[in-house]
């Protein structure tokens, strides 16, 4: 495999990896705007935070986690991207 393709492969990894990194995101914005995500705080001063509450908001971490994880992976892969092009 010659540098050229190996190269325009990391590139399309990072691509990639940005974009699901993007589509996490917005899967936890949807899901932080359900009437389940919002107003936690009174809800648990009211005692009404229940199980429904919770898993919107363990959902919602789960996607902003990934998000994260995917997006760092991105980063990496373009720097290593980046310090090859600079020393070619």
């Amino acid at each position: 495999m010659s540098d050229t393709i190996l190269m325009d492969a990391l590139v399309e990894l990072a691509a990639r990896l940005t974009t699901r990194a993007d589509n996490a995101y917005m899967d936890m914005l949807d899901i932080a705007r359900q009437d389940a995500s919002l107003g936690w705080q009174i809800k648990v001063e009211r005692g009404a935070f229940g199980r429904k509450e919770l898993d919107a908001h363990c959902d919602a971490a789960e996607k902003l986690g990934r998000h994260r994880a995917l997006n760092e992976a991105a980063r990496e892969l373009y720097e290593l991207i980046n310090t090859s092009i600079r020393h070619d």
